[in-house]
């Protein structure tokens, strides 16, 4: 009963190397590092879902269930720079589209908890950020400026987010 959604955490570096790696040179050790944060990203997933599953989860714990859309949102950005088809990273979107719906309609709940506690409003500033930047990355690829507007619209709303998490973060200390 110790898994806690912050598992998913040490893994995202792992998902976002090949951004990186990539322009550096080092096709091979991205793909690699991308192999390793999506096990182990796959892997924390399922055990902090068994968990919510079969046990309860604490209301300071319930603000963190938005950094269970980290995974896909970065997974997307580290295939993108792997050079993986379209539909590949589509169904990465898909599946943090699905979080994003179901978190959406806990969000009221989860948001007022996170007042009360605003450092974990910070959870679900950067799963937006990366959706933003991978529905933007999918549009220009896809050239379509519906998914670039969308991105757009996205990345104002994780804007939002994060101006609406610094005033109670800095009331808070």
């Amino acid at each position: 009963a110790s898994t806690t959604p912050l598992a998913i955490l040490p893994f995202a570096g792992f998902l976002l190397a090949p951004v990186g790696g990539i322009a550096l040179g080092w096709p091979q050790l991205s793909a690699l590092l991308y192999l390793v944060g999506a096990i182990g990203g796959l892997a924390s997933t399922i055990l902090v879902v068994r968990r919510l599953t079969t046990a309860s989860i604490s209301k300071a714990e319930r603000p963190l269930l938005f950094i269970l859309q980290t995974p896909p949102a970065i997974g997307y950005l580290g295939l993108a720079a792997l050079g993986a088809p379209l539909l590949a990273g589509s169904t990465l979107m898909s599946v943090f589209m699905a979080g994003a719906i179901c978190l959406g309609v806990l969000a009221p709940a989860l948001t007022s908890l996170g007042r009360r506690m605003p450092l974990t409003l910070w959870g679900a500033t950067f799963p937006n950020a990366s959706l933003s930047k991978g529905l933007l990355i999918a549009g220009t690829a896809a050239q379509s400026s519906w998914m670039i507007v969308c991105g757009l619209v996205v990345l104002a709303l994780a804007a939002a987010a994060t101006l609406a998490a610094i005033r109670p973060t800095w009331r808070a200390f």
